[in-house]
């Protein structure tokens, strides 16, 4: 495997089409990666240009060559804002449930950046949502911990997310939430039934956690909710 042509790279990254299909034109090999492993196809995924993800798969690109991580174009993908090119890829059979090095699926990439219309398109496309990565976090858990995603998270519920299910150190998406004390999101996965009472490996519930990092509304939440169990 060659390395990755610079001109064909450059025009990839500034979207210029017609100089990705020149650079194509001269031989340059498709499918060649850096030091790092990422391809021509990958960095269009991350582009979003459709356009050039066509081209690139219409020249032999290689829909599931890895990364050094593991990542496919789909990964990539999943980490714009773009449901486009994810819908392109889906459609040209990109494997919606492929896992990464460390057991990741795209919608845990999509999930974790709160990437809403790509967390969407990958429910629609059948994404499991209750794989588990080798820490045991699935998308719930890692829209509740890296962010304030509270519509990704309604997403993620909507589609059957276990809202009680407890990673390798015994922590729920409640538990993340309140950590981090990202409120919106402890709202909504205790209005859908969150239970805020479990411990993790530790013996600390979510109410322990938030308390930890100074999550002062959080805790107030966390305190009404353990006060008015539900019917």
């Amino acid at each position: 495997m060659g390395l990755v042509d610079k001109e064909l790279a450059a025009a990839i990254w500034a979207s210029r089409v017609n100089d990705v299909v020149d650079s194509l034109a001269k031989g340059v090999d498709v499918n060649a990666a850096n030091q790092d492993g990422r391809r021509p196809l990958m960095w269009a995924g991350l582009g979003g240009n459709v356009e050039i993800v066509k081209v690139l798969l219409d020249a032999g690109a290689d829909l599931e060559a890895r990364d050094n991580n593991g990542w496919t174009a789909l990964f990539q993908a999943a980490d714009s804002k773009d449901a486009e090119v994810v819908n392109f890829l889906l459609a040209a059979g990109s494997e919606v449930n492929t896992r990464d090095n460390d057991g990741e699926t795209p919608l845990m990439m999509a999930a974790k950046f709160g990437r809403l219309a790509v967390v969407q398109a990958l429910l629609e496309a059948g994404a499991e949502v209750n794989l588990q990565d080798q820490n045991g976090y699935t998308a719930l858990m890692w829209a509740a911990l890296r962010g304030d995603h509270a519509q990704s998270v309604a997403e993620l519920i909507k589609a059957g997310s276990k809202l009680n299910l407890q990673d390798t150190n015994g922590r729920t998406a409640l538990m993340h939430a309140a950590w981090m004390g990202h409120l919106a999101t402890a709202q909504g996965l205790l209005a859908a039934g969150a239970d805020p009472l479990l411990t993790d490996r530790g013996n600390l519930t979510a109410l322990d956690l938030a308390q930890q990092t100074a999550q002062t509304k959080t805790i107030e939440l966390l305190r009404k909710a353990i006060a008015t169990p539900p019917n």
